[in-house]
């Protein structure tokens, strides 16, 4: 037991520290900063129609979807 406790903290500490947040996520982005960026799809290329999207204003990361096939989805 104590030999996998030790592989894991070794695993454990080669792993890359964590980056850390915007200090302020209101700031404006240069957009020089962006100007390289393009868009791509990613797929996938045969999708679906999504006739309705909602988001939630207090919680930033919760969207339902309508689709045409699969009814209304909620993200996780």
């Amino acid at each position: 037991m104590l030999t996998r406790i030790v592989a894991a903290v070794a695993v454990l500490s080669l792993l890359p520290a964590p980056t850390r947040a915007q200090a302020d996520p209101n700031q404006v982005i240069d957009p020089v900063h962006l100007s390289s960026l393009t868009y791509r799809s990613v797929g996938p290329h045969r999708g679906g129609r999504v006739p309705a999207v909602a988001g939630v204003p207090d919680e930033p990361f919760l969207f339902y979807m309508g689709s045409t096939g699969g009814g209304i989805w909620k993200t996780d």
